[in-house]
């Protein structure tokens, strides 16, 4: 069974945020084989990834981070164990 990601989230992304998720999503579509982002802790880090998802990730990418309470409710619809 499949479920697309749908962001939950009454934020927007702001700061440095819009550039790191267009940059992110241009390297997936452009292949790159390894991406990293640093922040510090409350940085948004999760957020980031959450709204480079929504975009939409080309076939065959799996992307990881905690399942932590922040990633929890940011894909509520989803099962996360």
């Amino acid at each position: 069974m499949s479920k697309e990601f749908q962001l939950v989230s009454e934020f927007e992304p702001s700061g440095d945020q819009p550039e790191a998720i267009r940059s992110l999503v241009e390297g997936l579509n452009d292949g790159e084989a390894g991406m990293t982002l640093l922040g510090v802790t409350g940085s948004g880090k999760t957020f980031t990834i959450a709204n480079v998802i929504q975009q939409g990730l080309p076939g065959g990418y799996v992307v990881g981070f905690g399942i932590d309470g922040e990633a929890r409710h940011l894909a509520q619809h989803l099962t996360c164990e």
